[in-house]
């Protein structure tokens, strides 16, 4: 059993077509989907990029005690446990925080391939007069490195086959073609789009929008909107977004058509997921991380596994270790059970099957305390915890998908027992003391 897995950073559920969306394109995503066993809820657990592939790849839930920070040199990755049973291991990625300032995630694969240059990676260094584009009160504070870099990396880029999802994506083709006949092999490939800077082909964004002269807005400050954006321009942010999510699906499209042409479909297990996903003005928010509602939260996860019926919807709740325990399980390793994670693998079979009964989200425990927002859910309740003065906010998903209506008020009890859960989760996945008992503290406003 070959193993290929696509992380496609901050690609949001509710962008796609088989996930209810009528207004953008992607349908190379959805006819993945009708082939494969969609989850409907599927959950993130730690937050945001770094914390949530440390998951993916080591199957070990981060948040109770590890943020953003570097692979520990100690710890086992499942490439490394995919080894002992005879795997080939390969990553090829864009997502540039996954190696540069000695990250170093492709521990235990074989070799890996980095596509340079997104966000903020110190690709190139070329002098430059960059133009923004945008006022400095639009921006993400503090963030302006990473959008002049983008911009020098970008600025001799003029076909489509340069964007970095397209480069990442044909490299992902061509080493399947030099590669499909190893006996077994575990393929890791993972870029940064749809992450912000948005900045795709002008002939996807129009079809989306046919106009825009306004500022750019491709990279714009989150928290609150008031006072910042006005409704012309969320639309327009949302038009840009939409265009890159239609470029992800085409090149994304690329490499599943390459595994279709070299008949890998037969003998691979396929996943399609990402990391988080963002605000785009919802709750009076723009971008991640302020409040982490179901737009952050609630993320799509396909598996397409060989000899399994096409177009199964499994109703579990299911979190990103469990994209790990997946993979290992597949590959038959013996280790399932030193990881925090549950393999997929039996709801393929069994969609009633029941692994978790809380998804908890959340940023580091440890050193994001002053700053963090969690949610909490069980598939029908939401509750969204923050921790800068706003009271807790509770909804029913049910009835109120975009959680709209908050109800904490009448259901204090059902919050404070998604909380207490919260507590239980810390403790088992070994927060430490200290944490805990910030967490008991935090409780009693309920």
């Amino acid at each position: 059993m070959n193993i290929i897995q696509i992380v496609s950073d901050t690609f949001r559920r509710d962008r796609l077509g088989i996930y209810g969306n009528n207004w953008i394109h992607t349908p190379y995503l959805d006819r993945f989907g009708a082939m494969s066993t969609v989850f409907d809820k599927a959950y993130i657990c730690s937050f945001p990029t770094v914390p949530a592939r440390y998951e993916f790849l080591t199957g070990k839930v981060a948040f109770p005690t590890r943020g953003w920070e570097p692979m520990p040199r100690d710890q086992t990755t499942i490439a490394e446990y995919l080894r002992e049973k005879g795997y080939i291991s390969m990553m090829i990625f864009d997502t540039a925080n996954l190696i540069r300032h000695g990250f170093n995630y492709a521990k235990g694969f074989d070799a890996f391939e980095w596509i340079r240059g997104q966000e903020g990676d110190e690709y190139s260094i070329d002098y430059m007069n960059v133009d923004l584009g945008t006022p400095p009160e639009k921006l993400r504070s503090g963030w302006q490195h990473n959008l002049y870099q983008h911009r020098r990396s970008t600025a001799k880029r003029y076909q489509e086959r340069e964007y970095f999802v397209a480069k990442t994506m044909s490299t992902a083709c061509d080493w399947l073609e030099r590669n499909y006949k190893w006996e077994k092999f575990f393929l890791y490939v993972d870029t940064f789009d749809p992450h912000e800077p948005w900045d795709p082909p002008e002939w996807y964004i129009r079809l989306y929008e046919k106009y825009w002269n306004g500022d750019r807005l491709d990279y714009p400050i989150g928290g609150p909107i008031k006072d910042r954006f006005s409704q012309a321009e969320i639309k327009h942010i949302r038009a840009i977004y939409a265009a890159e999510v239609t470029l992800v699906d085409k090149w994304v499209g690329r490499l599943l058509e390459k595994i279709e042409d070299l008949g890998l479909f037969k003998n691979t297990m396929v996943i399609f997921t990402t990391d988080h996903g963002t605000q785009q003005g919802e709750h009076g928010i723009m971008m991640k991380g302020q409040g982490m509602y179901e737009e952050v939260c609630h993320i799509p996860l396909f598996i397409y596994y060989p000899g399994v019926k096409s177009g199964q919807r499994a109703q579990a709740l299911v979190q990103i270790p469990d994209v790990a325990a997946t993979v290992v399980h597949a590959a038959g390793a013996p280790e399932l059970e030193k990881l925090d994670g549950y393999s997929l693998l039996p709801l393929l079979q069994d969609k009633k099957s029941i692994l978790r009964t809380i998804a908890p989200c959340s940023p580091n425990l440890i050193t994001q305390k002053s700053t963090y927002s969690m949610s909490i859910t069980d598939g029908i309740w939401s509750l969204v915890f923050f921790n800068d003065g706003r009271f807790p906010e509770l909804y029913y998903l049910p009835s109120d998908p975009k959680q709209l209506k908050n109800i904490i008020s009448e259901h204090k009890k059902q919050a404070y027992n998604l909380f207490t859960q919260f507590i239980e989760f810390s403790r088992k996945y070994r927060a430490p003391k200290d944490v805990l008992e910030y967490l008991k503290e935090t409780v009693k406003i309920l």
